[in-house]
C-alpha cells in the first residue's frame, strides 16, 4: 500500500530529527565535560540557511547548561547544525549565547516550539525513536577510538513494567509525574556516568535534564519532620485496612509504589523492588484474625524478619510497620546496611536473640508473671530490641496515636 504524501513526509522529517538527535546524544554520552566545558554553534551558511540558524551561528554555550541541551539538537526539520566542542585549554572563552527572538523561533523553530513532535511515528521503535543508538569503541592495541552505530535489541528484552514507565515518562506534559516516573527507572543524576548511559539508552536524556532544571523545585526533599508528618499520615490511610498495603515514598514525600496484599502478606514486582533503595518503605499489619477475640495479637504485630532482610538488602532508608496500637520503625546501623550485612549479620543475630528471648518468656509465663497471649505478643518486639542493642540497628515502637 503506497504512503500518502502526508505520511511520507512525516516519516522523512522524523528520520532527520532522529539522526541529528542521535549523533548528538553518542558524542555527549563519549564527551567528558571537564575536558570539553564549551561549544560553539557551527550552522552551514549558504541559500539554504534559515533566519534562526543564522542567527546563533557562531554562539558559545556551556556544555550541560539548560541552553546547550535545547540547542545542541536540529531546530527543524533538515536542520544541519553541529556543535564544535572546546577544550578547557582554549585561553579566554566565555559562553555568549543569546536567545533569538520568540518571532524567529515560532517562524522556523518548530522543535523548540514542539520538540516531541511526529512522536506518533516514533511510538512503535524504542523510546528514543530509532532501533540504533551510538557507541564509542576503543581499539586495545592502537588506544584510537571510533563512533559505531549498532541496533538495540535489548529494548526487547526490558521489562513490560519498565517500558511503560519509559514511554510515559517521553510524553507526559506534567513535570510532577515526569519527575516521579524518572525516579522509578533510577534516572536523577546525570552526572552519575551509569544513569547518563541509560538515560541515553532509554532516550530520556532530554527529560531527565529538564526535570534536573525545572521540575526540582516541585519535587523539594522534604525536611526530617515534614517527612516523618508526611509518612504518618499515610499511614493512617492504611493502618485499618483488612489487607497489608505496602507504600515505597521518597523524600519528596511522593508515593512511588502503592502494593496491595492478603491479609498477612504483600508482595511488590521486580520493577517495585527496585524504586526501595534510598527511599522509605511502610506497610500496614492488620488485625491478625486467626487469633481469638480479645488476643493481644488481634493488634497486628511488629516488623517481621523478612521486612528487615528486605530493607537492608533493598538499601532502604527505613523500614516501618504501623498496626492499630502501634507504629514500629528500623534504621540503618551507623555503619549502614547491605545485603552482606543482612546474611552475616543481621540473620545470626536475629536467630539467636529469638531462641534467648522464647527461654525468657517462657520462664516469665511458668512463674505466673505472663499469660502465654501476653508472652506472644511481646516476643518479637523483644527480638527486635535485643537485635538493635547488638547490631547497632535503630528501632523503636510508639503509639500509633499518642
Amino acid at each position: 500500500m503506497a504512503l500518502s504524501n502526508q505520511q511520507e513526509r512525516g516519516i522523512q522529517a522524523t528520520a532527520s530529527l532522529s539522526i541529528t538527535e542521535l549523533y548528538a546524544e553518542g558524542r555527549d554520552s563519549a564527551t567528558d565535560r571537564e575536558e570539553w566545558p564549551h561549544a560553539q554553534i557551527v550552522e552551514r551558511l549558504d541559500g539554504r540557511t534559515c533566519e534562526l540558524c543564522g542567527a546563533v551561528d557562531g554562539m558559545v554555550l556551556e556544555v550541560g547548561s539548560p541552553e546547550y541541551s535545547e540547542w545542541r539538537g536540529p531546530s527543524h526539520i533538515n536542520c544541519r547544525r553541529v556543535m564544535a566542542l572546546i577544550s578547557k585549554d582554549e585561553p579566554d572563552v566565555t559562553p555568549d549565547f543569546e536567545r533569538p527572538s520568540q518571532t524567529l523561533i515560532e517562524r522556523h523553530g518548530h522543535y523548540h516550539i514542539n520538540p516531541r513532535a511526529h512522536a506518533e511515528l516514533r511510538m512503535p521503535a524504542e523510546p528514543a525513536g530509532r532501533h540504533i543508538i551510538a557507541r564509542r569503541i576503543r581499539n586495545l592495541e592502537t588506544g584510537r577510538t571510533r563512533m559505531a552505530l549498532d541496533w538495540a535489541p535489548w529494548w526487547d528484552g526490558v521489562p513490560q513494567s519498565t517500558k511503560e514507565l519509559v514511554l510515559r515518562a517521553r510524553y507526559t506534559e506534567d513535570a510532577a509525574e515526569l519527575g516521579g516516573l524518572l525516579e522509578r527507572l533510577g534516572l536523577t543524576n546525570l552526572d552519575d556516568p551509569e544513569q547518563l548511559r541509560r538515560a541515553c539508552l532509554l532516550g530520556l536524556r532530554d527529560r531527565v535534564e529538564g526535570w534536573v532544571d525545572e521540575g526540582l523545585a516541585a519535587h523539594r526533599v522534604l525536611s526530617e519532620k515534614e517527612l516523618e508528618q508526611r509518612l504518618r499520615d499515610l499511614e493512617e490511610g492504611i493502618a485499618l485496612q483488612a489487607v497489608e498495603h505496602a507504600l515505597v515514598v521518597d523524600e519528596t514525600g511522593q508515593v512511588l509504589v502503592h502494593a496491595t496484599g492478603t491479609e498477612d502478606a504483600v508482595s511488590m514486582t521486580p520493577a517495585e523492588l527496585a524504586t526501595v533503595r534510598g527511599n522509605h518503605v511502610t506497610h500496614n499489619h492488620p488485625d491478625w484474625r486467626q487469633y481469638p477475640a480479645g488476643s493481644p495479637l488481634r493488634d497486628g504485630g511488629t516488623l517481621s524478619l523478612d521486612d528487615l532482610m528486605l530493607a537492608a538488602q533493598r538499601g532502604a532508608l527505613q523500614v516501618r510497620a504501623v498496626s492499630k496500637k502501634w507504629r514500629h520503625v528500623a534504621t540503618p546501623p551507623t555503619q549502614g546496611w547491605n545485603a552482606l550485612w543482612a546474611k552475616y549479620s543481621l540473620a545470626p543475630t536475629y536467630d539467636r536473640a529469638k531462641q534467648r528471648v522464647i527461654l525468657e518468656l517462657r520462664a516469665a509465663v511458668l512463674r505466673g508473671e505472663l499469660t502465654e497471649h501476653e508472652a506472644l505478643s511481646q516476643l518479637q518486639h523483644l527480638i527486635l530490641e535485643r537485635v538493635s542493642s547488638i547490631t547497632g540497628m535503630g528501632y523503636s515502637r510508639t503509639p500509633r496515636k499518642p
